[in-house]
C-alpha cells in the first residue's frame, strides 16, 4: 500500500495530534482510565493471585484481566515501567494502528479510492458525538487513544484487512492470521470482536463467495472459543448472568438525538439508497442495512448494546466518503475549477464545507483541552491526591463518594466500597451504591454506619471539601480540598 503525498502529510498530523493529547494527560476524575491503570497495577503486584483491583474481594470478579493486560504487566515488571507509562504507550501505538488501519481498511475494500476519504470520514463525520470510548469522533478519540477499546477497534480493521485478503487468495498462513487478530479483538474487547467478526463476514457476501464460508466460520468458532476459553474471567457469565448491576439495562444515550450526535455521517443513508440502486458496494449496502435492523430492535431494550450505533456510523461514514471520492471533493485542482466556475452551490463542495468546519471544531476541542492540561491550567488529578499516599496502604478500604473515590485505587493500591462505573462482573454494584450513599449521609445512625463498615471493611473516609469531616473519626491527610479520615473504632 503505497500513499502518496497528501496522505502521509495527514498521517503524520494526525498522529502527532493524537500523541500531544495522549501526553498531556487530561482525565477527569471519572475517566475509565483509572480502572485500566488499577488493573494493570494490581496485575504487575500480583501476577499469581489477582483479586478486584477496586474493590475489597478475594476473588478478581472483573474482565479487565486480558491478555494484553496480563501481557502488559509482564512487559511492565521486566522493564519497570508503571501503569501510567504503559498506557500512554499503548495510546500511541493504538494511534498509529488505528490511522494505518483505516488506510489499509479503505485500500483493501475500494483500491482505487485515496485513503484520504476514509480518514477524514472516520474522524470528523461526526455532529456533537455520543461522547463514550467506543466512538472515532476526534475529541472523543483524544480522551480514550489509551483505552482497550480504541486498541480493539484498530484491531476490527486490520482483522478484516486479513480477511479480505485470505477471501481473495486463500493460504494457511492468512487464514491463520485472520483467526490469531480475531481473536485478539474479542479478547481485548468482546463487543468491539462482534463487530470484527461482522466485517469478516460481510466479506464473504459482498461479494459473494460461498466457497469461503466454512473456513470463515471456522477462524471465527475458534476465536471466540479461546476467548470463551480465557481463565481469568468468563465471558459466558458476562454475556448471560453477569450484568446485574444494570449493565444493559440503565438508561444511556445511545437512542436520543442520533441526528445531532451523528451529524454529516447521515450523508451514508442517502448514499447506501444510491448504491442500492444502482447495484454497487454490496458491503456497505448489506452492512448498513442489517445494523439498522440490529440497532432498532436492540433498542427495545435499551442499555449498552445501543454501541451498536458505532458500528452504524462508521459503515455510514464509509458510505459517504464513497460518495464524497466519486464526487472529488479532495481534489483540489477540480474543487479550484468549480469554484472559477461559480459552481459554488455544488453540493459536494457545499458537503467539504460542512466537513471542514465539523474537522476544526473536533480538533479545536480535543486541542484546547489538551493544552489546558499541558500547561497546568487544568490540574493534574495524580498531585491532587498524591500527598494522601503515605496514609494508604493496600489493604485500606475507602468510603468516598463515587467520583471523589475513582482514582485512588490506581493511585495508592486501596480499595473502594463500589465501582463509579457498572461493572458487567459485579452483581451487587447497585447495593454497594446504596450501602455507600448511606453510610455517608449524615442523617444514618451510627449503629448503622458501623454495621455497614464492618460489611465491607472500611478503615477510612475521603471527602471532598467537607466541612464537619470529624463526625467520622480523625483527620490524617489533607490535599486539595480532599479530607482523608481515619475511621473511629466501635
Amino acid at each position: 500500500m503505497r500513499l502518496a503525498k497528501p496522505e502521509i502529510l495527514l498521517v503524520v498530523a494526525l498522529w502527532a495530534l493524537a500523541a500531544f493529547s495522549i501526553l498531556a494527560h487530561g482525565e477527569g476524575t471519572d475517566a475509565d482510565a483509572w480502572e485500566f491503570r488499577a488493573a494493570l497495577r494490581e496485575a504487575i503486584a500480583h501476577p499469581g493471585h489477582l483479586t478486584h483491583p477496586l474493590l475489597k474481594d478475594s476473588a478478581a470478579h472483573t474482565n479487565r484481566y486480558t491478555p494484553m493486560v496480563l501481557g502488559a504487566a509482564r512487559v511492565c515488571r521486566m522493564t519497570g515501567m508503571s501503569p501510567r507509562g504503559w498506557l500512554d504507550l499503548q495510546g500511541l501505538a493504538a494511534a498509529a494502528l488505528l490511522i494505518g488501519g483505516l488506510l489499509a481498511f479503505s485500500h483493501a475494500r475500494w483500491p482505487g479510492q485515496p485513503g484520504r476519504y476514509a480518514l477524514l470520514a472516520a474522524f470528523f463525520l461526526w455532529g456533537s458525538g455520543w461522547d463514550w470510548s467506543g466512538e472515532l469522533a476526534w475529541n472523543t478519540l483524544c480522551k480514550t487513544w489509551s483505552y482497550p477499546v480504541t486498541l480493539a477497534f484498530a484491531g476490527a480493521l486490520w482483522t478484516a484487512v486479513a480477511a479480505f485478503r485470505w477471501l481473495e487468495t486463500g493460504g494457511r498462513g492468512r487464514w491463520a492470521l485472520l483467526t490469531a487478530l480475531l481473536a485478539a479483538v474479542i479478547t481485548t474487547h468482546p463487543e468491539t470482536g462482534a463487530f470484527a467478526t461482522f466485517l469478516a463476514m460481510l466479506g464473504v457476501l459482498a461479494p459473494w463467495r460461498p466457497g469461503r464460508i466454512p473456513g470463515l466460520l471456522l477462524a471465527a468458532g475458534l476465536a471466540w472459543g479461546l476467548a470463551f476459553a480465557w481463565p481469568t474471567y468468563s465471558l459466558l457469565v458476562m454475556i448471560l448472568g453477569g450484568s446485574g448491576g444494570g449493565w444493559l439495562e440503565r438508561d444511556v444515550t445511545f437512542f436520543h438525538w442520533q441526528l445531532g450526535n451523528a451529524g454529516p455521517a447521515l450523508l451514508g443513508i442517502p448514499a447506501a439508497f444510491r448504491f442500492a440502486r444502482d447495484r454497487k458496494e454490496p458491503f456497505l449496502v448489506l452492512g448498513i442495512a442489517a445494523l439498522s435492523v440490529g440497532y432498532a430492535a436492540v433498542s427495545f431494550k435499551g442499555g449498552e448494546l445501543g454501541r451498536m450505533v458505532f458500528w452504524l456510523v462508521f459503515l455510514l461514514q464509509m458510505a459517504a466518503a464513497r460518495l464524497l471520492a466519486e464526487w472529488r471533493v479532495l481534489d483540489g485542482p477540480l474543487l479550484w475549477e468549480r469554484l472559477r466556475q461559480g459552481r459554488v452551490f455544488h453540493v459536494g463542495v457545499a458537503m467539504l464545507g460542512l466537513w471542514a468546519f465539523a474537522g476544526a471544531r473536533q480538533v479545536s476541542r480535543a486541542g484546547g483541552e489538551a493544552l489546558r492540561a499541558w500547561t497546568g491550567r487544568t490540574p493534574r488529578i495524580e498531585a491532587r491526591y498524591a500527598p494522601l499516599r503515605p496514609f494508604l496502604a493496600e489493604g485500606d478500604v475507602v468510603a468516598a463518594d463515587l467520583r471523589t473515590g475513582w482514582p485512588l485505587p490506581s493511585l495508592t493500591g486501596a480499595r473502594l466500597v463500589a465501582p463509579l462505573h457498572a461493572h458487567p462482573m459485579q452483581p451487587d454494584g447497585r447495593e454497594r451504591a446504596r450501602d455507600l450513599a448511606a453510610f455517608l449521609d449524615p442523617r444514618t445512625p451510627s449503629e448503622a454506619r458501623r454495621d455497614l463498615a464492618g460489611r465491607y471493611g472500611i478503615t477510612h473516609v475521603l471527602l471532598d471539601r467537607d466541612p464537619s469531616p470529624d463526625r467520622f473519626g480523625a483527620v490524617v491527610g489533607r490535599a486539595g480540598g480532599l479530607v482523608l479520615v481515619r475511621l473511629a473504632g466501635p
